[in-house]
């Protein structure tokens, strides 16, 4: 991971467990974040009527963009290797 490496005191803040080392963290805490959005975005758009579009587009967008950045190749670009 780009932005956690062995030696920073962020890694090691994200290693709840470490048998999995900064995995555990990296995905607690995006679970927490989604379950945080979800709150969020339920207590805007309670009594309101929300296109479907406005919601669908950039959710399959972040999606791809999601799908895309498991793959080596594309991290490798990214990180500048």
């Amino acid at each position: 991971m780009w932005l956690v490496h062995s030696g920073h005191s962020f890694a090691k803040l994200l290693n709840f467990y470490n048998p999995t080392g900064t995995l555990s963290g990296v995905t607690t805490v995006g679970i927490v974040i989604w379950l945080l959005a979800w709150f969020v975005l339920n207590r805007l758009w309670r009594d309101r009527t929300i296109s479907l579009t406005m919601v669908n587009v950039p959710a399959f967008a972040g999606l791809a963009v999601g799908l895309l950045l498991t793959f080596p190749p594309f991290m490798d670009l990214l990180q500048g290797k």
